[in-house]
């Protein structure tokens, strides 16, 4: 049965026998849904990205508190040149706390998944842990991308009054 144009009802649950489900840069497309699902990671993919690219060659790897911060300023500062604590609160009105919060969650949830997926190159330490951005980062931003834009582009009116 034919739902719409080269697209076949799935009736068992599961995929059609021809359907390659292992996308280009090596992930399924479960396995890459799995890591965009989460706001937090999606900051640290954005943040990783724009670092990648702004990169020195010298120094390519960021610490998990270098990214905890630039979640939270939406950036990566290598310059040495500020006081986090300071300029942070400043700059965003975070608390030690929330801090803390988002840096464990970072080092101990998301970085890890991020490097399962094989985006970074994760080297946990008890103190300074390290991560470096892979080149598969790269595709999953633009995919990211295509999905923020695609999804601003269906977002519904907030004034179209539903019956719902």
């Amino acid at each position: 049965m034919r739902v719409c144009d080269n697209v076949e009802m799935i009736t068992d649950g599961g995929s059609p026998a021809n359907h390659a489900d292992v996308t280009p840069h090596g992930l399924s497309l479960d396995e890459l849904l799995e890591v965009l699902s989460t706001r937090r990671r999606r900051d640290a993919i954005r943040v990783l990205e724009a670092h990648r690219v702004k990169s020195n060659p010298q120094r390519t790897y960021v610490t998990v508190a270098e990214l905890t911060d630039g979640i939270i300023v939406g950036r990566i500062d290598l310059s040495g040149e500020r006081n986090s604590q300071t300029d942070l609160e400043g700059e965003t009105k975070i608390d030690a706390n929330s801090r803390k919060a988002l840096y464990v969650s970072l080092k101990d949830n998301h970085v890890p998944r991020l490097n399962e997926a094989g985006l970074v190159d994760y080297r946990p330490q008890a103190r300074g842990s390290t991560l470096q951005p892979l080149p598969t980062l790269n595709t999953i931003t633009d995919v990211l991308k295509k999905l923020e834009t695609l999804a601003e582009e269906s977002a519904p009116e907030p004034w179209v009054d539903r019956p719902w």
